[in-house]
């Protein structure tokens, strides 16, 4: 590899990154090339290359994001799109592509072009109110309000009748098939509405007694008026410094969330398939999982003792383990190219052991017949394992024995945190497992 040979690979720079890696020779460096992103292609360079120079991250996302240009589709349908999408941008930043434009670390650099995407709300309307309930900040003292706005839509099922001079007026008959539910009805609106409402412009009952809303009009003693009357100090609070500042920084959050998973490692393999920092797992408690570097391992596995099938005797070999992230795959050689803290090695699968894990696990929707994924293989770009084997000259080789301490060959590793503790899954999903 380059990078071994003294010869350092820099980061895409949005300014002056051409479409291929390109040779810095004073530096002795070579400039990572933006065609080596994932998901920017070859339109999407010479875009980007016939725009410059950018003054800024929010120029390029007013040049190339925010403005748009026809596009005809293969069905004839023309739509507008963005020249460079919103996630190919969020891509160029994770690889790294705006540090020296921005000058910031690129967390930041990110977290601002998320609010760029979305500023925060200046003003919420009911329309908002089930979100702000999703987010659990209405206060108990508040919630009497989300059973009024709940109850006005729950009215708008009912079955209605046309008013005979208005045609947005309709009157809901105020009858369900449950007898108890039409009860509970009839006791909310007695209890909070029908003491402000008036018959005739509020309500009215027919011929067999059933009560009638009118819903549609805000005619002075209509329930709609009355619901306004009820939800003036709850739009109030809707609009107060305190219910924004909660309602914009949990929606940024979310928005984090969605888009700023992980560490700077993990973003740079993401983008560029490669690690320009540290790799993400150089801080595993290395022994707690007993990991060991494989260079340093013998090139023939160390016999600890022999097993016997139908009295042949075969060796039993020592394990250990290393662990790595997934480069590539071979489905012909059953191979899997890892790199791993110290250096990339190749693992060797028997037939039958590299399809098990492998293969992409989906069942189908019974409604629409699609096929829906429910676990993609381990091997996919970027997945993170830990091995458990031998190394066997160049390749290592997965392997458990029964009764050993090591109870599985592969594990996919989901997380670690601060402290190096490993999040492993040890077993493929289970249709039948997710169906109880």
């Amino acid at each position: 590899m380059v990078q071994e040979e003294g010869v350092k690979v820099e980061l895409p720079e949005i300014n002056t990154s051409e479409l291929g890696f390109s040779p810095l020779i004073e530096e002795n460096e070579i400039l990572f090339g933006l065609k080596g992103i994932c998901g920017i292609n070859n339109d999407t360079v010479k875009t980007i290359v016939e725009n410059r120079p950018y003054s800024s991250l929010q120029d390029f996302y007013e040049r190339l994001v925010k403005t748009t240009r026809e596009v005809t589709l293969s069905t004839g349908k023309i739509q507008n799109k963005s020249y460079v999408s919103k996630g190919q941008l969020i891509t160029l930043i994770k690889a790294g592509a705006f540090d020296k434009l921005e000058n910031e670390n690129r967390e930041t650099i990110l977290s601002n072009f998320l609010k760029l995407l979305q500023p925060d709300k200046e003003s919420l309307t009911t329309s908002n109110i089930n979100s702000v309930v999703e987010m659990g900040i209405v206060s108990e003292d508040k919630k009497i309000y989300i059973r009024y706005y709940n109850f006005k839509n729950f009215l708008q099922e009912f079955s209605d009748i046309k008013d005979e001079k208005s045609k947005n007026i309709k009157w809901k008959v105020i009858k369900c098939d449950n007898d108890e539910l039409t009860q509970y009805t009839l006791d909310f609106l007695d209890e909070h509405f029908m003491s402000e409402m008036e018959e005739g412009k509020g309500y009215k009952y027919d011929e067999e007694g059933n009560l009638l809303v009118a819903l549609g009009t805000k005619r002075k003693g209509s329930f709609e008026k009355v619901y306004d009357n009820l939800m003036t100090e709850f739009k109030e609070w809707l609009n107060s410094k305190e219910c924004l500042t909660l309602y914009n920084n949990i929606r940024f959050k979310d928005l984090q969330e969605e888009y700023m998973k992980g560490s700077l490692s993990t973003w740079e393999m993401e983008s560029l398939g490669m690690y320009y920092h540290e790799h993400e797992l150089a801080h595993v408690n290395k022994e707690k999982y007993s990991i060991v570097n494989f260079n340093e391992l013998p090139e023939e596995p160390v016999i600890i003792d022999y097993n016997y099938y139908k009295k042949i005797k075969y060796p039993k070999y020592e394990l250990v383990r290393i662990v790595g992230t997934v480069l590539d795959r071979n489905k012909n050689k059953h191979l899997v190219t890892l790199l791993t803290p110290n250096g990339v090695i190749t693992l060797k699968f028997y037939s039958g052991q590299f399809s098990f894990y492998d293969k992409t696990i989906s069942t189908q929707d019974e409604e629409t017949g699609k096929k829906i994924t429910l676990e993609n293989g381990w091997f996919k770009k970027g997945n993170k394992l830990l091995v458990t084997g031998f190394r066997r000259g160049d390749n290592f080789i997965p392997k458990r024995y029964k009764g050993s301490v090591f109870s599985h060959s592969l594990q996919l590793i989901k997380n670690i945190n601060d402290l190096g503790d490993l999040e492993l899954q040890s077993e493929r999903t289970k249709i039948d497992e997710l169906e109880e």
